[in-house]
């Protein structure tokens, strides 16, 4: 458990990984929970390249980056 990789927080990875999983199967329970549909709202907004770059490569600039990127304050 002590390997175990957060990014930022709990909610968020679970949120990543939750609509990650769940994105070949679009009908699923997984994909359409609460936390998956969070991720799938900020992809539409920002785009899933950057979404899921900023997490698998441990960036949590980018990730701000990406959520600022509109003139929105951190």
């Amino acid at each position: 458990m002590a390997d175990k990789y957060i990014f930022i927080n709990d909610a968020l990875n679970e949120a990543i990984v939750t609509y990650v999983k769940g994105k070949k199967k679009i009908h699923s329970k997984e994909y359409n929970s609460f936390l998956s549909c969070v991720i799938r709202m900020l992809v539409i907004i920002y785009g899933e390249e950057n979404i899921l770059k900023s997490y698998s490569t441990k960036d949590f600039k980018l990730f701000d980056n990406t959520l600022t990127k509109f003139g929105y304050s951190i």
